[in-house]
């Protein structure tokens, strides 16, 4: 079947590349057999016959069950290749969103909420003072 197929395939290439030089003749014969063949003059270089069409294009349980193991291959190295991204992937996903938690920017991690909380309300008013001045220095400036 395998041979068919190359054989059949390389008819019709032959018979693409040389569709000017050469004489190509597909005919079906009283037993409903297609015949191909390509000649150049009185020379046949290719010929081929196949009993049906169906049997051209239909593959055989060999070439069913080579295919399925193929996929099958191919799915499991992908399953592998995904297991191990996963592995990679996961935990650093994990300490991510640890670092990211709360706890750290508000100080439950280390019992350091409320020094960090006076520490805040102190900065954020010394802030809020500049600004002000700087406010009032920038409303002086416009008026004079």
């Amino acid at each position: 079947m395998f041979l068919k197929r190359i054989l059949t395939y390389s008819i019709l290439s032959l018979a693409t590349v040389c569709t000017f030089f050469a004489s190509v003749s597909v005919d079906v014969d009283h037993t409903g057999s297609i015949l191909a063949s390509v000649s150049l003059g009185e020379s046949v270089y290719a010929e081929d016959k196949i009993k049906t069409i169906q049997d051209a294009i239909t593959p055989s349980e060999a070439e069913n069950a080579m295919a399925q193991k193929m996929f099958n291959e191919l799915v499991t190295g992908l399953n592998i290749i995904l297991a191990i991204l996963t592995a990679i992937v996961s935990p650093a996903i994990m300490f991510a969103g640890w670092l990211m938690s709360p706890d750290w920017t508000s100080g439950d991690l280390f019992n350091l909420r409320e020094p960090m909380h006076n520490l805040w309300v102190t900065v954020s008013n010394i802030v809020y003072f500049i600004y002000a001045i700087l406010l009032i220095i920038i409303a002086l400036g416009t008026m004079f």
